[in-house]
């Protein structure tokens, strides 16, 4: 149930490979992952996670793209920055800073949750960085009741976040996220645990999910670029294809709150099909 802190060290033995590379940038060193040639697709990541929950994309996307997977500020290898702030807000700043620092804009983003919250973000804030939007189960509109992890974050327990950590326990909270998709293997739960218990991690998480944040989801409809929008029923009704101007919209019924996962090659091929219709050196190369 409590885990203790893992080394950096130790944890960048476990995440990192010959595909990791590291950016030098005002909040501190960021990583990210790096694959393929062609056209540039970012992977944004959840909260709570890392950029690993990509990984059963990268064979696909990699074939006719350069496919970059960072570790958001808090998370992963990157771990606890400069600053330690950790808002929507901070979080979306530096996701247009990372996508500056590639030198190779415009790029297609595909974010995941908390990760197509700030690839819209990003899209508003500088929309010549991006050439199209490929969301996940985005967030961004104000939700009814906050969610267990935040009540529990934000009341008198809250400091258990800070030591807690097993498979055992990640199983049993992503078994709520999940449909009737392929399982999750064990493999992968080692993973996420050393991603989550890196020194300085899981106090920057309880720092984030303290955060209160302002909604810009009237911004919304403001947004001009191409979006693909893949959306999971069991995450109730969504609001997104109504506001966006520009949209296609992927219902999944058999899939819960984390698709890449259930069924990462559906959902890739489904992305680099839409990702491939509004790139012009992929549509007529």
């Amino acid at each position: 149930m409590f885990h203790r802190d893992i080394p950096d060290a130790e944890a960048d033995a476990a995440l990192s490979d010959a595909s990791s590379c590291w950016a030098d940038m005002p909040i501190g060193r960021v990583h990210y992952k790096s694959y393929g040639d062609g056209p540039t697709v970012v992977l944004v990541h959840n909260s709570g996670m890392w950029g690993g929950v990509w990984d059963e994309w990268i064979p696909i996307l990699s074939q006719k793209y350069r496919v970059i997977v960072p570790d958001l500020p808090g998370f992963g290898l990157t771990g606890p920055v400069a600053g330690g702030d950790y808002s929507y807000d901070a979080l979306a700043h530096f996701l247009c800073d990372f996508v500056e620092q590639l030198g190779e804009q415009p790029v297609h983003l595909v974010g995941l949750s908390l990760g197509g919250q700030l690839a819209w973000r990003c899209a508003l804030m500088k929309p010549d960085l991006v050439s199209s939007l490929v969301l996940i189960n985005p967030t961004g509109y104000p939700e009814k009741s906050l969610p267990a992890v935040f009540k529990l974050a934000r009341g008198p327990m809250g400091w258990l976040l800070r030591v807690l950590g097993s498979t055992t326990m990640i199983r049993k909270n992503l078994a709520q996220l999940w449909g009737k998709g392929a399982p999750v293997s064990d493999a992968f739960l080692d993973r996420l645990l050393v991603s989550q218990c890196r020194a300085g991690n899981r106090k920057a998480f309880l720092t984030f999910l303290r955060t209160d944040n302002e909604s810009l989801h009237s911004q919304i409809p403001f947004i001009r670029k191409p979006v693909q929008l893949q959306w999971s029923a069991k995450c109730g009704p969504e609001r997104f294809s109504q506001d966006l101007r520009d949209v296609e919209l992927v219902l999944y019924e058999e899939f819960g709150h984390l698709p890449i996962l259930e069924a990462p090659e559906q959902t890739a091929e489904t992305a680099m099909r839409f990702i491939a219709s509004n790139d012009k050196e992929t549509s007529h190369g």
